[in-house]
């Protein structure tokens, strides 16, 4: 058994993703051991994580890291990461909120907030985009419930609801709420059309545009694009590109 490294490990689903909840304190002080720890954690780069907990989608690839916070209006600091499938990256360029979902559950869990019946509230600091985020957790026999009749689209079943309120969001990374200072913007694409998008930066810097300006509906579902020839994935990483640079 040389070589293995045991670490406190919380493996929970937030939204419609899931992953890893860790103690900052557990992990190397060192970003380059830590990301190698985590690394290997999920079993990266193997497209399939075959040697460890990463399902293969990016849905599943996904870190949070978590310590008590020394900040007055935050109870824990939050670092959320993607975790590279085929590549050994961990992206921490922005944040998840399917992880924050489940970052104040952890904080209870783990006795860094007290748990106060029937809701309880965790100040969460996100070390992404430098903006906190106020959880409002279910509670009961001091613990946060599991089961509820909330239902959300992409996740089987039904659970306890987890309400999210996103204190500030405007310019996460940008420091704009609209990074170019336009409601609406004009970009060319790789085909020569041009598009009318918006880039708005809340919670995370994103672009928006119209289905029907791409001659779709809006309602196509993701096998859609395995059938297409990979022409609307194509035409979103032009856009999505042009756009970061803008």
């Amino acid at each position: 058994m040389n070589g293995y490294k045991e670490i406190p490990v919380t493996y929970m689903r937030g939204g419609t993703s899931k992953g890893a909840y860790l103690l900052q304190d557990t992990l190397p002080t060192d970003q380059a051991a830590r990301d190698r720890m985590i690394l290997d954690l999920y079993g990266s780069p193997d497209a399939r994580q075959i040697n460890g907990i990463g399902g293969a989608d990016p849905l599943t690839s996904k870190v949070a890291i978590v310590n008590p916070s020394d900040r007055d209006d935050a109870d824990i600091d939050y670092t959320f990461g993607y975790v590279g499938i085929a590549d050994a990256v961990v992206d921490y360029e922005g944040n998840c909120g399917n992880i924050s979902a489940g970052a104040g559950v952890f904080a209870i869990m783990e006795g860094f907030v007290k748990a106060v019946e029937p809701e309880t509230v965790v100040r969460i600091f996100n070390t992404n985009t430098n903006k906190v985020i106020e959880a409002h957790v279910p509670v009961r026999d001091g613990k946060p419930v599991i089961d509820g009749d909330f239902a959300i689209d992409g996740v089987p079943g039904t659970g306890a609801r987890i309400t999210l309120y996103f204190l500030e969001p405007g310019g996460s990374k940008t420091g704009k709420l609209l990074p170019t200072g336009n409601v609406q913007d004009t970009i060319t694409l790789a085909d020569g059309r041009t598009i009318q998008v918006s880039l708005v930066d809340a919670a995370n810097p994103a672009v928006f545009v119209k289905a029907t300006d791409l001659g779709y509906e809006g309602t196509e579902l993701p096998a859609f694009t395995e059938t297409d020839g990979g022409v609307l994935l194509n035409t979103l990483e032009d856009i999505r590109t042009t756009a970061a640079v803008m």
